[in-house]
Parts: C-alpha cells; sequence; structure tokens
C-alpha cells in the first residue's frame, strides 16, 4: 500500500461527518424558510375535515365554522329528484338573489351577508351577474364583485349561487364562449368549495328557444367544463320560456350526476299550472330548484300577493323544492326587499323592509308570526300603501328615528291589508299630542267592507305612548280590512304625532 494512502485513512471518518452536518443544516435551513415566507411553488394538501377548504391563489386552508349551515351540511349532492346534504339526508336551502350585482352591488357584502343569516336565517345566497345590461359582457370586472361574494359566503358558512344571469339575451347560445371562459375560470378557483353552486343560465327565453334545441346543447358544452375541476358541485339549468318549462326538460334530461333544473315563478302571475309541471318533472325523477320566486307579478310589480305566495311556498315546503326570493334591492318595485332608507351594512329593522322583504323575512325564518307591516317615516313620505289625507311626515318630533307623520283636525292616514291566510291580527303605533284640549281625539277606525269601525279613542298625551290593539276577528281572513287613524280635533294649533307602526299577524296553519 502506497504511504500516502496509510495516511489517508483517517481522514475518510472526518470528512464524511462534515459532510453530513452540512447536510442537515442547509435542509434544516431550507424548511424554515419554506414555514416562514409564502412558497408560490408549493402546493397545499386538502384537509380532510369538509369544514375546511382552501382559499384561491393561496396555499393556506379556509376554515369553514362547524356551527355554520354548511359546516354541518357539507358538500351537497342530488339523489333521485331531492337535494340531500353529506349525509345524504334530504335539505331545503331558502335565501335571497341579489339584483344586478353591477347596479346594486353596494348591498351585497360580508356585513349583509351576515345580517340576512343572522337575522333572516338565509341558508343560501345567489350573486346575480347580468350577462347583457351593462353585465360582464360590456363589462368583465364584474366578476370581481362574485368573487367577494364568495369569500364572503363561504367564511359565514352559506352557501353561495354563481349566476350567469342571462335574460335580454335570451338564447344562452349567443354568450357561449364568454360562459366557457367565465365557468372554467370559477370552476377552477372553487374546485375545493363545499359551498358553491353553479347557475349556467338564469331564464332562456324567445319563440325559438327550446330545451331539446338551444339549452341541453348548451348545457352540454358548459358542464363538462366545469366538471373538469368541480366533478361533485351542484349545477342549476335553466329550462325554457323564462325557466318554466321544467317538463320539458324532464322528458329529455341531462346525462351528468348532481343536476337540477331550474323553475322561477312570481305569485301574482303562476300558479296550479306551473305546479303541474314541477309535479310531472319530480314524477320523471328530475330535481327541481326555484332559483328565482317574487311576491309580484312576473313584471316585478303590483301585489305584495301575499295568499297566492303563501300557496307556492307551503307547496314548495312540502316536496322540501328549495328557493332563493327575489330580490336583495332596494329598487321601487313590489319584489324589492328594501327599502331605500336601507343602509348598505345590513342593521336592517322592520322598518327597513318593503312589505315584501317582510314577508320573505318571516318565511326564511319559519315563523308563524309575521310582521305585515312597519313603518316609522324614515322616507320622508307616505309609502309602503300608505294612503294620507292631509298629513305630512316632518322632523319637529319623533318616537324613534328622525321623522313621525304628522294630522291635525280632519286629517286622516289609511292602510289597506291582505290578511288572507292570516289571523290574530293586531295593530301598534306610538302618539303624542300638542294643545291637545279635553274635546279633542285620535280615532282609530277599521272597515271590513261593509263599515268603518272605532278600534280606539285615544286623548291628549305630552308624552309619547304605545298603543296595542287587537283587531276583530273580521280583520282576519280579509282581502281588503282597512285602518284608519284620525284628528278629531277643536282648536287649529293642535297636532297628533304617529311613529312605529306596525301590524302583526299568525300565519294560517
Amino acid at each position: 500500500m502506497p504511504k500516502s494512502m496509510k495516511y489517508q485513512r483517517p481522514l475518510l471518518p472526518f470528512i464524511l461527518c462534515f459532510t453530513l452536518m452540512v447536510m442537515f443544516f442547509l435542509t434544516g435551513c431550507s424548511n424554515n424558510s419554506s414555514n416562514s415566507t409564502h412558497n408560490p411553488g408549493t402546493t397545499s394538501i386538502p384537509n380532510s375535515d369538509p369544514s375546511y377548504t382552501e382559499h384561491p391563489g393561496s396555499d393556506k386552508p379556509l376554515e369553514i365554522e362547524k356551527d355554520t349551515f354548511v359546516g354541518t351540511n357539507g358538500k351537497l349532492q342530488v339523489i333521485g329528484n331531492q337535494l340531500c346534504n353529506e349525509k345524504k339526508e334530504p335539505i331545503q336551502l331558502k335565501g335571497i338573489s341579489s339584483m344586478h350585482l353591477h347596479l346594486y352591488g353596494q348591498l351585497v357584502n360580508k356585513d349583509t351577508l351576515k345580517w340576512l343569516r343572522d337575522d333572516w336565517g338565509i341558508t343560501v345566497f345567489r350573486a346575480a351577474m347580468y350577462t347583457e345590461e351593462g353585465g360582464y359582457i360590456q363589462n368583465k370586472s364584474v366578476k370581481e364583485k362574485v368573487k367577494e361574494v364568495v369569500e364572503a359566503a363561504t367564511e359565514l358558512g352559506i352557501y353561495i349561487i354563481i349566476d350567469w344571469h342571462i335574460l335580454t339575451d335570451g338564447n344562452p347560445n349567443e354568450h357561449i364562449d364568454e360562459a366557457k371562459e367565465f365557468f372554467r375560470e370559477m370552476s377552477e378557483l372553487y374546485k375545493d368549495y363545499p359551498n358553491v353552486i353553479y347557475e349556467i343560465c338564469n331564464e332562456p327565453n324567445g319563440n325559438d328557444v327550446n330545451w331539446s334545441n338551444s339549452i341541453k346543447p348548451y348545457a352540454q358544452e358548459i358542464i363538462p367544463i366545469i366538471r373538469k375541476s368541480s366533478p361533485d358541485s351542484i349545477i342549476l339549468v335553466g329550462t325554457a320560456n323564462y325557466s318554466q318549462f321544467v317538463d320539458e326538460a324532464a322528458d329529455d334530461p341531462l346525462e351528468f350526476n348532481n343536476i337540477m333544473y331550474v323553475c322561477h315563478f312570481y305569485a301574482g302571475t303562476h300558479g296550479d299550472s306551473l305546479r303541474s309541471k314541477i309535479d310531472y318533472a319530480l314524477e320523471k325523477g328530475a330535481a327541481i330548484f326555484v332559483s328565482e320566486w317574487g311576491t309580484s307579478a312576473a313584471t316585478g310589480s303590483d301585489g305584495v300577493f301575499l295568499k297566492e305566495s303563501i300557496e307556492w311556498l307551503d307547496f314548495l315546503d312540502s316536496r322540501k323544492i328549495s328557493c332563493v326570493n327575489w330580490s336583495l334591492s332596494d329598487k321601487n318595485e313590489t319584489s324589492a326587499a328594501l327599502s331605500f332608507t336601507a343602509s348598505t351594512k345590513g342593521n336592517w329593522s322592520d322598518n327597513d323592509l318593503t312589505e315584501s322583504g317582510l314577508f320573505v323575512k318571516y318565511y326564511i325564518l319559519g315563523s308563524q308570526y309575521h310582521t305585515l307591516f312597519s313603518d316609522g317615516f324614515e322616507t320622508r313620505m307616505f309609502t309602503k300603501g300608505l294612503i294620507s289625507t292631509g298629513c305630512t311626515v316632518t322632523n319637529n318630533v319623533s318616537y324613534k328615528g328622525s321623522f313621525s307623520a304628522s294630522m291635525k283636525n280632519g286629517n286622516s292616514l289609511v292602510k289597506e291589508l291582505n290578511t288572507l291566510m292570516f289571523t290574530d291580527i293586531e295593530l301598534n303605533f306610538a302618539y303624542c299630542t300638542v294643545e291637545f284640549t279635553d274635546k279633542d281625539f285620535l280615532i282609530v277606525e277599521g272597515f271590513d267592507g261593509s263599515r268603518w269601525k272605532q278600534l280606539g279613542k285615544y286623548s291628549g298625551s305630552n308624552d309619547w305612548s304605545e298603543i296595542k290593539i287587537p283587531l276583530p276577528q273580521n280583520a282576519s281572513n280579509n282581502q281588503s280590512y282597512k285602518i284608519r287613524f284620525l284628528a278629531n280635533t277643536h282648536n287649529q294649533s293642535s297636532t297628533v304625532y304617529l311613529d312605529e307602526l306596525k301590524i302583526t299577524a299568525k300565519k294560517n296553519n
């Protein structure tokens, strides 16, 4: 053995040991680096807990609170003709839809969704992204609002519908390329989200637009794009004639899993014939989702049609069909849920809701007792069906808020009610008076269709007084019951102030 080799051997263990120490040190530094800063090259393995999902573009899992509705029910599925939760139990979602996100988006944010969840009890929200009318086709940035709403709903444990809201563009194929682009992006972003539902065409319409020739071929192109990233998400498919002909879809169904066919109704326009189509579709094994319904006529005006709405909702409840009301907006139309006094951050009192909004709120809550009417005059005018003769809205004095109704001798304020399907009607209000004599009174009367009858007679009160009047039996189940406030005074300066009018009732079983 050469001399040089003899003396090199003792160095080998030292060299090996030194090498291992360096490798260990470098490995430790590498691990510490990846833990301390975001590394865009790493991919997070999704948590197996169904209450977790991932933020789009982030490797940090997002926790869905387990005591929320989504946390409890998990990823939805269709079994037969029924929407079911992760445990294969039938489930019915109830909620409300936005209006044009690009016009009324200020009303849709985490604060308002949280209020709707906590105060109304919604379990689903629909983000209606119009395609035309200034929507996505003209301004693709509106999709950023959709993303904001999805994130808010997910954090709050609410199911969220991403709605490709075609309307004036009645044929879904008109913008099919844009639809492919949009749903490819959305389904990739939210592929791990258990609460996202896709609605691929709101209301197909037009004489030449039908299920087999227009809508089904469109769906057969869009659904595989969603399924590539989100293989099990619920997909809602609109039907012909503004999403009414669900029977046609049931006769020629799509061959994909977790598909539901969309039906829309407005209580003042649609009735038994449309309900028959739904029953036919169910019997054929089609799953139905009512992603839009209104208390008004199909135009969004007229009504509120309470009796017809209750008939519809009882029908849906008996079949556990999910439903979403139209709409969360303060637009000047009957179907809008909010008065223009409503804050863009939620925290709405009943005074901030329209008559439609009140009905929808108490339906979603599942309450047997409803508020039929509520007004604190904060709109500074007589709205919600109040008919004034000589009265004014003033900020001279108020019980709550900043405004009240002012009445002098001979002035009256009338509210007409439709109490069909309701009993145990009760009137609540607050009043005070200025410069009343012993001969001056506030008179409250009721009209049952044949004659006015006095319900109460109130003398002067310098301080605000709260009044509660149980209305007579003939006020119940009455299509046109009227309540009248009348100032009966003898002094020109005598004034009655009214505030916080509220009418409650019990829904018939």
